[in-house]
């Protein structure tokens, strides 16, 4: 978890970063940001309520978190896209690449979680 929580913080630092260089592009990369960052940290917290899992209960929480995660995200780029006015090129970009970052971490630390021999 703690591991997760500082990659928040640098995440956090990028979006910092890319807004100090273009400042027009803050929501954008902002929002790119909180849908993966919130889906993830919430997959950790349920995953760090178990002390120990075994590769089934693994398994069966994974696809579950994935089946509601498959809901979540179409429904956050809906509403994003419909109710916020800004360019959606930042948006999608910063989403992916926070996407395929935080998911990586994610799987890292739910794998030292699980304890899987």
């Amino acid at each position: 978890m703690r591991l997760y929580l500082y990659a928040l913080v640098a995440c956090f630092g990028i979006v910092g970063i890319v807004s100090g260089l273009k400042p027009e592009w803050f929501k954008e990369v902002l929002f790119g940001f909180l849908g993966p960052a919130s889906v993830g940290f919430f997959t950790i917290r349920l995953f760090s309520k178990f002390d120990k899992m075994s590769h089934d209960i693994v398994r069966k929480w994974m696809m579950i978190s994935f089946g509601l995660k498959m809901l979540i995200y179409p429904i956050y780029f809906i509403i994003i896209i419909k109710v916020y006015s800004f360019s959606p090129y930042p948006f999608v970009f910063s989403f992916a690449g926070f996407f395929i970052g935080l998911h990586i971490l994610e799987a890292i630390v739910l794998q030292t979680k699980s304890k899987i021999k």
